[in-house]
């Protein structure tokens, strides 16, 4: 049975849990822990550089993504490995390439299996702001 909560982590880039389980305290590096919300925001605020590439890239094609931020709902498989990434809002529609951009940089990190099943963390991404 899941924990249901709701947080924002203070990571620079949050992270909200609406279902999976409980955060508990930070065991440190020990690898045989298992994933929290508060890791999926940690590890994909080390993304920074790539999710920035997305949208420099978007920038040279001229598109307007200084106001394109999106909510994207990662769900962390139960066995751990690659998340499936959604995007379940979105401040400007129809940068299709920029949002599979993000969407892939997501899916490529990998993440330790969540205790109590599979984990869903809603992370905000915003534009950066020039």
């Amino acid at each position: 049975m899941t924990f249901l909560a709701r947080w924002m982590l203070a990571v620079g880039l949050g992270a909200a849990c609406r279902s999976g389980p409980a955060p508990g305290p930070d065991p440190g590096s020990d690898p045989s822990r298992s994933s929290t919300a508060e890791d999926v925001g940690r590890r994909l605020g080390r993304e920074r550089v790539a999710f920035g590439r997305c949208y420099a890239r978007e920038r040279m094609n001229l598109q307007p993504v200084d106001r394109a931020d999106y909510l994207v709902e990662v769900t962390v498989p139960a066995g751990g490995g690659h998340p499936e990434a959604t995007i379940v809002e979105r401040a400007v529609s129809g940068i299709e390439t920029l949002e599979a951009c993000l969407v892939d940089v997501i899916r490529r990190v990998e993440f330790r299996a969540p205790e109590g099943g599979p984990l869903v963390v809603d992370v905000p991404i915003r534009a950066p702001r020039s």
